[in-house]
């Protein structure tokens, strides 16, 4: 489908809320792991990435954000780096970042061999980072070169149609040709 699909964090596919239940003994609360929760919309997340939320200022992305962000922090994401992944390969992807007082969030987009296709290192924290592609992305890996943590929301994506899908279509695609 053509259509993007729009990952806030805050509710899986079927619609279920992402809940945050467990602090650190900070105003910061961390969801369990959600690395396969999106997996029926195609997209992986770094194993053990968690959800997290701080009920009294959601993340500082304002009206992009809704409770819940994907973090870089150590204790929601044991790499530091946010990994997604496409298992189907998609043509266009990006989100919202915010980083903290350094700016130095860079996003690697790479294809489904993990040729990469272009980095973009944006200079504006709050502002959407995102690429569209001929060739079908297959991840992007967002990093930090400072240690301050940084928060991704609202990733957006529109998956490239299967070939079984695309071969479901071709009769009715031959069809109208003929006409």
């Amino acid at each position: 489908t053509d259509q993007p699909i729009t990952v806030g964090f805050d509710f899986a596919p079927d619609g279920s809320p992402i809940g945050t239940p467990n602090n650190i003994g900070t105003p910061l609360f961390f969801s369990d792991p959600i690395d396969n929760v999106f997996a029926p919309v195609g997209l992986l997340i770094d194993p053990g990435s968690r959800a997290v939320s701080q009920p009294s200022n959601p993340a500082g992305i304002g009206a992009m954000s809704g409770v819940n962000t994907l973090a870089s922090d150590i204790a929601a994401n044991p790499s530091g780096t946010i990994v997604f992944t496409f298992t189907n390969g998609v043509s266009a992807a990006g989100f919202f970042a915010l980083d903290g007082p350094t700016n130095e969030v860079s996003a690697a987009f790479y294809d489904m061999s993990g040729n990469l296709i272009t980095t973009l290192q944006p200079a504006d924290p709050a502002t959407y980072h995102g690429i569209e592609s001929d060739i079908a992305i297959g991840s992007i890996v967002i990093e930090s070169s400072a240690s301050d943590d940084y928060y991704v929301e609202n990733l957006s994506f529109i998956n490239v149609p299967s070939p079984a899908a695309l071969a479901l279509l071709a009769p009715t695609l031959a069809f109208r040709r003929r006409r």
